[in-house]
């Protein structure tokens, strides 16, 4: 069975559907022919997200994600962590005319 959990370390709202988005996680994995193990999807600022950014990619820049792949192999259960600025989705949307859900 597969685990996937949302947190959100700042304040956000920005996730209405996450029964939705799960399923079609789990699905998505599923036609690549994977299952998801452990999945975490980390909801942060801009400026939580740069540190991570710096402190292991050493880059000194914002980004709207920055994923980890966990697995073991390309053939064990999906295991990792996605980490999602959403400073960046809000003005990546703004810039772009997209609700801040469809840019999610």
């Amino acid at each position: 069975m597969s685990a996937i959990q949302f947190f959100f370390p700042a304040p956000a709202n920005v996730l209405r559907h996450r029964n939705s988005l799960k399923l079609y996680l789990s699905k998505t994995a599923k036609k690549l022919g994977r299952q998801i193990g452990s999945l975490n999807i980390i909801f942060c600022t801009d400026d939580y997200l740069l540190s991570i950014n710096q402190s292991y990619l050493q880059h000194d820049y914002y980004t709207d994600i920055i994923t980890f792949d966990l697995s073991s192999s390309p053939q064990s259960p999906i295991q990792g962590e996605l980490y999602i600025s959403t400073d960046r989705v809000k003005d990546n949307a703004h810039q772009l005319g997209l609700s801040h859900y469809k840019e999610f």
